[in-house]
C-alpha cells in the first residue's frame, strides 16, 4: 500500500522512540532497523526537516526524536515520505473519469482516513505487544 520508503520511516521513529532521549547513530539505526545506511540517512533528513527528529554531530551526536510520539500522525509520516498516496487518497470522483483502478483508490482513501486518527504512540505500543507475543521460551 505504502511505500518502502514509509516503511523504514517507521522503523527508524519506532526505534528512536524507544531511546528514552538517548541518541542514535545513523549506523546504528540501520544495523538495528536493517535500513540501506546511505538512504536512512536521506529519510532521516525528511524527518528532521518535518520537525519530528533533530541532530548533531560529534562523539555523542546522533538522531533523536523530538517530538512526543502521541503528536506524531502516521499521516505526518506519509506526508513527508509518500506525499503522492495521500495525493491519490485526495482525488475527486469526477476526477477518477477512466481509472482502471477505482476500487483500490476508495480503498486507499479508506486506509487515509483511518491512518489521520493514528499516532507513532499506537505504532509503538502495537510494535511492543507483538515483540513480546513472539518472545517466548519453551
Amino acid at each position: 500500500m505504502w511505500s518502502q520508503k514509509t516503511r523504514y520511516a517507521l522503523r527508524a521513529l519506532i526505534h528512536l522512540s524507544l531511546q528514552e532521549d538517548r541518541r542514535a547513530s545513523a549506523g546504528d539505526i540501520s544495523r538495528r532497523c536493517e535500513i540501506p545506511q546511505k538512504y536512512l540517512e536521506s529519510i532521516l533528513a525528511d524527518l528532521r526537516r518535518g520537525g519530528m527528529l533533530e541532530s548533531s554531530r560529534g562523539k555523542s551526536g546522533g538522531y533523536r526524536i523530538v517530538r512526543e510520539p502521541s503528536t506524531i500522525g502516521f499521516v505526518d509520516v506519509l506526508n513527508l515520505t509518500d506525499p503522492e498516496f495521500l495525493r491519490c487518497s485526495h482525488r475527486q470522483q469526477e476526477d477518477r473519469a477512466g481509472s482502471e483502478e477505482p476500487f483500490l483508490e476508495d480503498l486507499q482513501r479508506s486506509f487515509v482516513e483511518q491512518a489521520k486518527g493514528a499516532s507513532l504512540a499506537e505504532v509503538v505500543l502495537k510494535w511492543q505487544a507483538l515483540q513480546r507475543s513472539s518472545d517466548y521460551s519453551i
